[in-house]
């Protein structure tokens, strides 16, 4: 019998990185990437979590690993970069070299996160790295779009237990589906694919938001945005994230730098301070935008028959709701006519819904002109 696993509805409100539900009935949750933008000082690194704290992110991500467990130090044409990125021409071992940062760092990053209440944690590249952030006591698992292939990585951090976001960038459908099918092997269904495209950085027509949908529907899980776009145009630097929340985004990441006149491997495509500020605001208008409507817009009025509504007070006046009011006076034991009755405005009194019906009816108590009138005050 095939193993039926929970979709991306059930798991809008189980999903929780630390105390932090994740799904569309929560805001979206907003990851800033350190990256190699710590350029090999542990205060700028500092530095950027607080300000990805300051601009109201959720978390602070990590890379955790060392060059020897990532590629070959050989320099044959296999190893250098070619993608038409900012790191073409360096061969892999050199560019992640230079970039790696040092281990020692993440109990001080650790605990520098835990003090400002903001979640940190990391994208492991192997054993080493996962057994680290363990001890550290991770609170969720990035897997990087270029590691989907890495099976026995992805089966060391889904036995974890703990929440897995997985980049899609390179993969095709089948590497995505192994790899879900690897944590729900290992008992771990809290899985997050995020819409990802592996050009640094990627440009508009790369981008391709719409597979957030294809994802969402293809693979039933939550789905988010690891975004490696930038324009120094504000309005458009935030069009991705806008774009990818509409369509269902649920965790949005980007790249964070200190500073806009850093160069690092990953300048061209980090938000600075300030645009991430922009961003993360932007992200929580559109969310409010999409709210569902509010139940308070109709309240219930316990002197209505049959569990009926009546409008609220406020909200109809606003909208020029109307309702039926007494038009004429009438006796007690008097007959309610279209003389004695009119549908006006406010919609404080009994809804138009019930005018047919309570036509002919008989009144249990005097009632005057302008009077309210309830399904209670009819014999």
């Amino acid at each position: 019998m095939t193993q039926q696993y929970p979709d991306a509805q059930q798991l809008n409100n189980s999903i929780k990185i630390g105390n932090t539900p994740i799904g569309s009935n929560h805001d979206v949750y907003f990851i800033g990437e350190l990256s190699v933008n710590h350029q090999q000082s542990i205060d700028i690194a500092l530095n950027t979590m607080r300000e990805i704290k300051n601009a109201g992110a959720q978390a602070i991500k990590l890379q955790t690993y060392k060059a020897e467990s990532l590629t070959l130090n050989v320099d044959n044409n296999d190893f250098i970069i070619a993608q038409n990125s900012t790191w073409d021409g360096k061969t892999y071992y050199q560019l992640f070299k230079e970039n790696e940062m040092p281990w020692e760092w993440h109990q001080t990053l650790f605990n520098a996160a835990k003090d400002l209440n903001l979640h940190i944690f990391s994208t492991p590249f192997d054993q080493q790295g996962v057994e680290l952030l363990q001890s550290l006591n991770a609170i969720a698992y990035k897997i990087a779009s270029y590691e989907i292939r890495h099976l026995p990585l992805i089966k060391q951090v889904a036995e974890t237990g703990k929440p897995i976001l997985i980049s899609t960038g390179i993969a095709n459908k089948e590497d995505i589906q192994r790899a879900i099918n690897i944590c729900h092997k290992a008992g771990n269904h809290q899985i997050i694919l995020m819409k990802c495209t592996s050009a640094y950085p990627a440009t508009p027509e790369t981008l391709q938001l719409n597979h957030i949908t294809q994802l969402q529907q293809q693979f039933r899980t939550p789905v988010g945005l690891s975004d490696h776009s930038y324009s120094t145009d504000k309005q458009q630097l935030v069009i991705a994230p806008m774009v990818a929340t509409t369509l269902g985004a649920v965790v949005i990441e980007k790249h964070v730098i200190l500073h806009r006149s850093m160069q690092t491997a990953d300048s061209q495509f980090s938000l600075d301070p300030n645009e991430l500020k922009i961003t993360i605001d932007a992200i929580r208008n559109v969310r409010k935008t999409m709210a569902e409507p509010e139940t308070q817009n109709y309240q219930e009025n316990s002197d209505y028959q049959n569990n009926d509504y009546q409008w609220n007070g406020r909200e109809a006046a606003q909208t020029g709701g109307r309702s039926v009011y007494i038009a004429q006076d009438v006796p007690k034991g008097g007959a309610i006519t279209t003389q004695n009755t009119a549908i006006v405005r406010p919609g404080l009194s009994l809804h138009p819904k019930h005018y047919q019906n309570i036509l002919g009816r008989k009144t249990n108590k005097p009632l005057k002109r302008g009077d309210r009138i309830s399904l209670h005050d009819l014999a």
